[in-house]
């Protein structure tokens, strides 16, 4: 079973929180959500400052890009460029900053894109962006594709064989794979294994995005580990949790099924 604190690890943190002078003092790593709102409200000097001394004090960092309302492969073109100026705009901070990693969602679905002339649509125009972006970004600086509403890891397989760069590789959201995969996490794991540079960790019933602390669901959080152990990955795992103590919950459980496997040999 993979040893979670062989690992980095983060938790979820807010821009919004950051620029309202939020410290986030704990002594774990942070994954910012970069949302437009707050992109709008200050400089990008402005925003890199506050951003550069979190990274002092926790000393890792990730972003992820902003999503609300984005389509990056829309076929609707203003709606694809509004959502593409997005993400280039957080390029711009993320080039002041230079977190490790930037998690960014495709908006696939298949029931909007399906497998055939308007998915190749929403493929190109989200490998246009993906191009762009490695192109701006240092080179330092990695981005990984996360699954939101894939039913399976073929459109973000897809996407990433397509880009083939090594900077780009994948998110697994084990919530969210919980509750729109139809293919086990297992599965998941072993088709993004080549590059899985993140996972996101928390836990639901099935029902809804819950965002709790892993262990507060049904989620069988042993075989992910095992499965992550088994293909010998060492990803960052991010706590996508909803407050501190959430994140702490979920650590110690995670810590609490290494021990229980380490005891059984």
């Amino acid at each position: 079973m993979l040893d979670i604190h062989s690992c980095f690890l983060t938790c979820r943190g807010l821009l919004s929180a950051v620029m309202e002078g939020n410290e986030y003092t704990a002594a774990h790593g942070y994954e910012i959500l970069m949302d437009a709102n707050t992109m709008d409200a200050y400089s990008a000097s402005f925003m890199a400052q506050r951003l550069k001394a979190l990274k002092r004090r926790c000393g890792f960092l990730t972003f992820h890009a902003p999503f609300f309302d984005l389509s990056p492969g829309g076929l609707d073109m203003r709606i694809r460029q509004v959502s593409h100026e997005r993400l280039l705009q957080m390029a711009d901070v993320a080039n002041l900053v230079v977190p490790a990693n930037i998690v960014l969602h495709t908006g696939y679905t298949r029931e909007m894109y399906g497998h055939g002339k308007m998915y190749h649509h929403w493929k190109h125009h989200v490998c246009d962006i993906l191009h762009r972006l490695l192109e701006q970004l240092n080179p330092s600086v990695t981005i990984s594709v996360e699954n939101v509403f894939e039913a399976d890891p073929a459109p973000l397989v897809d996407v990433v064989s397509a880009v083939n760069n090594p900077r780009l590789g994948y998110c697994l959201d084990v919530g969210h794979s919980r509750l729109f995969g139809q293919t086990s996490h297992g599965q998941w794991i072993e088709a993004f294994a080549e590059k899985l540079f993140e996972v996101h960790l928390h836990d639901n019933h099935g029902v809804g995005d819950d965002h709790l602390p892993c262990g507060q669901g049904n989620i069988d959080f042993s075989a992910i580990l095992e499965a992550l152990d088994q293909h010998d990955l060492q990803p960052i795992l991010t706590f996508e949790v909803l407050t501190e103590a959430a994140f702490q919950e979920a650590v110690l459980y995670l810590e609490q099924l290494n021990k229980g496997a380490a005891s059984r040999g």
